[in-house]
């Protein structure tokens, strides 16, 4: 897995890096950012997990794998 640095956390930012590295139909799991809102009609496969409802792992899904370097990098995760 690759994390990408986009110019902002702007919907317009984000959805054409996706669009350009990630395959038409693949599944992208994210948070509840309405931002992502256009991923299915773009012919993603998107399942978001509910983190207003303090739902942060479903099964082995999550969203944690791509924060934990921004968690790292602002100094709030603690790697040991």
């Amino acid at each position: 897995m690759a994390a990408l640095v986009a110019n902002d956390a702007s919907a317009a930012s984000i959805v054409p890096v996706v669009q350009s590295k990630v395959l038409p139909r693949s599944m992208i799991y994210t948070d509840e950012w309405n931002g992502y809102n256009s991923l299915t009609r773009r012919g993603f496969r998107h399942e978001r997990i509910a983190h207003s409802e303090k739902v942060y792992v479903v099964g082995n899904i999550h969203t944690n794998t791509i924060e934990a370097p921004k968690e790292r990098d602002s100094g709030r995760l603690s790697l040991g």
